[in-house]
C-alpha cells in the first residue's frame, strides 16, 4: 500500500510542479508556447511512473502531442456548442474544454500503460475530470487572486487539483493491473 501512496504523492506533486513551473517559464519567456509546458508537465509526471509505462521518454512525447490535439479539440467542440472558453464566469465551458483535452491526454497515454492493464481505458475518464474540477478551481482562485491571465499560484493549484483526481485514477488502474495477477 505504501508504494501506491508514494506514486500517487509523486503524480500529484509532479503534476502540480509541472504546471507552477511551466507557468512561470511562460510568463517569465512569452514568446515560449504554453504547449511547451505540457511537456515539462508531462517530463515530472513521468519520474513516477516510469516502471509503469513503456519508453523512457515517449510519455513526455505523447503527452505533449496529445496536449496539442486535446487543446484543438476541445476548442473545436466549445466551437460547435457555440461556447466560448472567455466568456464572463465561463466555468462550464473552460471544464468541457479541458475535459476533452484531457481525455484525449489520457487515451494517447494509456497505449504505454505496462503490461497493458485491462482497464486502461478508463484512465482518460479520470484524466479528463483531473483537468475539468481543476479548470473550475484554477479559475476560482485566478477570480480570487484577481489575476486575469496566466498565473503560477493558479496553475499549481490546477496541478494540484488534477493530480490529485487523476493520480487516484492512475493508482487504481495500476492496482487493478497488479491484483489480477498480471504483473
Amino acid at each position: 500500500m505504501r508504494k501506491w501512496l508514494l506514486l500517487w504523492l509523486g503524480w500529484m506533486t509532479g503534476t502540480a510542479v509541472g504546471w507552477g513551473l511551466s507557468a512561470i517559464l511562460i510568463t517569465a519567456l512569452p514568446e515560449l508556447n504554453a504547449m511547451l509546458g505540457l511537456a515539462v508537465v508531462g517530463t515530472i509526471q513521468w519520474i513516477p511512473i516510469r516502471k509503469h509505462v513503456q519508453g523512457s521518454g515517449i510519455w513526455v512525447l505523447v503527452t505533449y502531442i496529445a496536449g496539442f490535439f486535446g487543446s484543438l479539440a476541445g476548442l473545436l467542440f466549445l466551437q460547435f456548442l457555440n461556447l466560448s472558453p472567455d466568456a464572463p464566469l465561463g466555468f462550464g465551458s473552460n471544464a468541457l474544454l479541458w475535459a476533452v483535452d484531457g481525455a484525449v491526454i489520457g487515451l494517447a497515454q494509456a497505449f504505454l500503460f505496462r503490461p497493458q492493464p485491462q482497464n486502461r481505458l478508463a484512465w482518460p475518464l479520470f484524466s479528463a475530470l483531473g483537468y475539468a474540477v481543476a479548470s473550475t478551481i484554477s479559475m476560482l482562485v485566478r477570480m480570487w487572486l484577481d489575476v486575469p491571465g496566466l498565473d503560477w499560484r493558479a496553475s499549481t493549484i490546477f496541478g494540484a487539483v488534477a493530480g490529485l483526481i487523476s493520480g487516484a485514477g492512475i493508482v487504481w488502474l495500476f492496482m487493478q493491473h497488479e491484483s489480477s495477477g498480471t504483473s
